[in-house]
């Protein structure tokens, strides 16, 4: 049984009687909304719920992979997102309402960005909380909360994988993220976000930098409560030092191990180097496959990719306090002159940090479609290809097979 009382909203007993109006998007979370509806009833709220999204936009909810397909089924859930607007509307969630989002302790962050941004058009969104389910936690914010982030510890790369959209494959040097920006712009970040719900520190391969440490304490010392984790291939975990993963249990980090081939040849060993350290870990299916992410031409067709996009929540923070929508613009123009394909790119594909008024104004523009959508391949295409590591050179749109089939309705 779920326990939470009035002090837990930081409302006086005065406020009992007062809707309060459960936002969920997952079945999966059925037991739970009921459980937390009872406590509020027990509370002296009236309830309701503002819809089941059953598990809308699954490759959020289940992880999306590199290897993974486009189905009909993840179709159907993708098209259901254009219900948001209207189910916050509906079930007796009216502006007398308080708004509690539950915090699955999945990869929920797409969806509360959106209805924080559907709350704030509605004038609604002083009265939203945040319900974290592992911690039995309420939370109230004054400022937004951005959903993940990713930040590039290291740009380089030990296995170079063929296409990888971050172009680590073609950085012949070691390249690593910078400390002191890094911090600067977590406490700028703070100042427009109360919380930010994961942080994903990733590159490259983020165990090449030495100072992976430094970078995981200034995450929790800013944003205490992120969900942080470090993206890695594993190659680099059988040889970590134990004051390393030490300070990664003891900052409560989680790694997650994209399974490549070179990968599953280890990875008995990487489970137990992370199991005897008491370091929680999540593993990919094996990649088999990467999909082609940015053609060299425009498709016009943007809006309808980017409504399909599997990365657009994937927001990237850069060294020199650029934010982008997902990473894709960014690794782009950093390693554009490396490529050879040249593509139009520039400020209206990412957002200044320190020019944006409040955490609303970034919300509102990842909420949309940006240029380089343009050039994007639309997921449904399946413009996939087998995977090869140590491949140093840039994938062409000629060398997808299947990237020229147009995109189906």
């Amino acid at each position: 049984m779920i326990d939470i009382s009035l002090d837990d909203f930081g409302m006086p007993k005065s406020a009992k009687g007062l809707n309060v109006c459960i936002v969920s998007y997952s079945r999966i979370l059925k037991r739970e909304s009921v459980s937390l509806k009872a406590a509020l009833q027990a509370c002296g709220f009236r309830v309701s719920f503002a819809g089941d999204m059953d598990g809308l936009m699954k490759q959020f909810a289940d992880g999306w992979y590199p290897g993974g397909r486009y189905t009909l089924l993840t179709k159907l859930k993708v098209k259901s997102y254009f219900l948001l607007s209207s189910m916050l509307r509906k079930r007796d969630c009216s502006k007398e309402s308080y708004y509690l989002l539950i915090n699955s302790g999945g990869n929920h962050q797409w969806f509360h960005e959106a209805a924080q941004l559907k709350l704030h058009e509605m004038g609604a969104s002083d009265r939203l909380y945040f319900y974290d389910i592992e911690r039995n936690r309420i939370s109230k914010y004054e400022k937004p909360v951005l959903g993940y982030l990713e930040y590039h510890v290291s740009w380089h790369c030990n296995l170079k994988c063929k296409g990888c959209d971050h172009y680590s494959n073609l950085y012949d040097k070691p390249l690593f993220g910078d400390m002191e920006q890094y911090r600067k712009n977590l406490l700028r970040l703070r100042e427009l976000f109360d919380h930010i719900e994961q942080i994903r520190l990733l590159g490259g391969e983020p165990f090449l930098n030495r100072q992976i440490g430094d970078f995981v304490k200034a995450t929790k010392d800013v944003f205490p409560d992120t969900d942080l984790r470090i993206v890695s291939n594993g190659l680099l975990i059988p040889g970590l030092g134990r004051d390393l993963l030490e300070l990664l249990r003891g900052y409560g980090v989680t790694v997650d191990i994209s399974n490549y081939p070179p990968t599953a040849k280890i990875l008995g060993k990487i489970k137990q180097v992370l199991t005897d350290a008491g370091i929680p870990f999540e593993i990919t299916p094996q990649i088999r496959e990467f999909r082609y992410i940015l053609g060299s031409k425009r498709t016009n067709r943007m809006h309808r990719t980017f409504r399909h996009c599997p990365l657009r929540n994937c927001h990237f923070l850069h060294d020199d306090g650029r934010l982008s929508m997902c990473g894709i613009p960014i690794f782009y123009d950093a390693a554009k002159d490396k490529l050879k394909a040249e593509r139009e790119v520039g400020d209206s594909d990412w957002v200044d940090l320190y020019r944006a008024a409040d955490g609303y104004e970034v919300l509102e523009k990842f909420s949309k479609a940006i240029p380089l959508c343009d050039y994007c391949v639309d997921v449904r295409e399946n413009a996939f290809f087998p995977w090869q590591g140590q491949y140093t050179q840039e994938l062409r749109d000629e060398d997808v097979p299947g990237f020229v089939k147009p995109a189906r309705g």
